[in-house]
């Protein structure tokens, strides 16, 4: 078809259903009537490649053929999350609900010219069978955080003005109230190394880089010129972070190839009731520090760069009722996770690494102790005589004692 006339123009502003997801039940095969979620994407780069056989023969100075062999679809894409949604976990863990094994459908829409291009209609792009193959994490001082997450995919279709999908598709938009992450949400000293004595370092950090490869493995077979599989395989984990000068511990684990435990803190919210993103890292092997000092540098406080290694990597939320992060406490305690280790008076929570340096009263979730003194906080009540109190996991139980004050209970 010729074009006689002038034409509208396609732009990015044209998207109207932004890019969204689906998880599918069989790979490559989209859900009837799916429901989909919107990511908030900044960048779709959608990928199709021919792989080539190149034929020549002696006395050509030229390829005498090119054959086509295979076809592969890949896309790129880059965003700033707003929560740990199913996709995210599906990037980085290996087990649980949500893992790398999961495959999904990713569905855009935009307005391109229509059949004789005199108008912009709908059309649609339709990725399936994709499987996570590489992704990285950016978080800087000043600026959101970033995915830019690169995908394998069965197949994409070219755009169409039908999408094809079975059933009643709902499609979703994200919402404006939607806040992306930024390194304000962090909270101070997002950065802990839990190996380096005690609860562990925390520190301040410049920004990070996090690069975890899948290196998913293409499954091809005779008569086939396209992909009939697609599988991760040996992961790939890599850390780069700067970090404001505080000691030598972690240079020290350098120099004599200590392996860590690390946590970042990804994201966080402000009410009394804390939900926590974090990254944790296993077998950490930083092998690079660099720092520089220089004169000019006048107005610039020192930092350290250093490089590394992970064994593992998995994201999760942490949600507790006060995550306590006071390393003193001097009457009550009602939190989700204590790491400290010295208590004056009580603690009621769920977690506690060591009970045995608690003067009082260790009262924690799995109690096995069928008599308690005074207070039996414990998240499935077993005991049987309890003197006093009886609190329930969600705080419910009843405090009868004439001295019980609120301002007594701490929630972090």
């Amino acid at each position: 078809m010729s074009i006689t006339g002038p034409y509208p123009i396609t732009t990015s502003l044209r998207v109207l259903k932004e890019l969204q997801y689906i998880k599918e039940q069989v790979k490559g095969i989209t859900p009837d009537s799916p429901v989909f979620t919107a990511i908030g994407v900044n960048e779709f780069l959608p990928i199709t490649a021919s792989r080539i056989i190149k034929y020549t023969k002696l006395g050509n100075v030229d390829i005498t053929k090119a054959i086509p062999n295979t076809m592969r679809h890949d896309f790129s894409m880059l965003y700033s999350p707003v929560s740990l949604d199913a996709l995210l976990q599906s990037m980085v863990n290996m087990t649980g609900t949500n893992n790398r094994e999961d495959s999904y459908t990713f569905l855009l829409s935009q307005q391109h010219p229509n059949d004789d291009s005199t108008a912009l209609e709908e059309k649609y792009q339709i990725a399936r069978g994709c499987t996570i193959a590489s992704l990285t994490i950016r978080a800087s001082e000043r600026r959101l955080v970033s995915i830019r997450a690169r995908w394998a995919a069965l197949s994409i279709t070219d755009w169409s003005a039908e999408h094809g999908l079975t059933g009643s598709p709902t499609f979703d938009t994200l919402s404006a109230d939607s806040i992306p992450w930024s390194s304000i949400d962090t909270g101070n000293n997002p950065l802990k190394f839990l190996d380096l004595g005690g609860p562990g370092q925390e520190y301040d950090i410049r920004n990070i880089i996090i690069v975890i490869n899948h290196n998913i493995l293409r499954r091809q077979i005779f008569d086939q010129d396209y992909s009939v599989r697609i599988d991760p395989t040996i992961r790939d984990i890599t850390i780069n972070f700067d970090i404001v000068y505080k000691d030598n511990e972690i240079s020290e684990t350098v120099k004599t190839f200590q392996q860590q435990q690390l946590t970042l803190q990804l994201n966080r919210t402000t009410a009394a009731i804390i939900d926590r993103i974090i990254l944790t890292f296993e077998g950490v092997l930083l092998h690079t520090y660099e720092e520089v000092v220089n004169a000019n540098e006048r107005r610039r406080i020192k930092t350290v760069h250093y490089t590394g290694t992970a064994n593992s990597v998995s994201i999760a939320m942490e949600t507790s009722g006060g995550y306590v992060t006071a390393s003193l406490v001097q009457k009550y305690h009602m939190g989700g996770k204590v790491i400290e280790t010295s208590i004056q008076k009580h603690y009621i929570l769920n977690t506690v690494p060591a009970l045995t340096s608690i003067h009082k009263y260790a009262i924690r979730q799995a109690a096995i102790q069928t008599s308690i003194h005074k207070y039996n906080a414990i998240g499935v009540v077993t005991a049987t005589s309890t003197q006093k109190y009886d609190i329930q996991p969600l705080g419910l139980g009843n405090f009868e004692d004439e001295n019980f004050e609120s301002s007594n209970f701490v929630l972090d």
